[in-house]
């Protein structure tokens, strides 16, 4: 089981993106994948836009996540 803890709700982005990077994901796949625009996911990775709720769902299914803490 993949969990995925975050203490800083500002570093999502940051950490959706190492994910990403991680497993060796591009940008436009992983956006289209989710049903966005690659610049929405851009905002979202360079913490210029809060992430929805649903995008956290989106992107933990895609990225193999099981749980996601958030702890503020």
């Amino acid at each position: 089981m993949k969990i995925l803890e975050i203490n800083d709700p500002k570093s999502i982005g940051q950490t959706m993106k190492a994910i990403r990077l991680e497993q060796d994901i591009h940008q436009a796949d992983a956006a289209r994948a989710m049903n966005m625009l690659p610049e929405t996911l851009s905002r979202i990775e360079r913490g210029i836009k809060a992430p929805s709720f649903s995008f956290m769902y989106k992107a933990a299914k895609y990225y193999g996540i099981d749980e996601v803490r958030l702890e503020i």
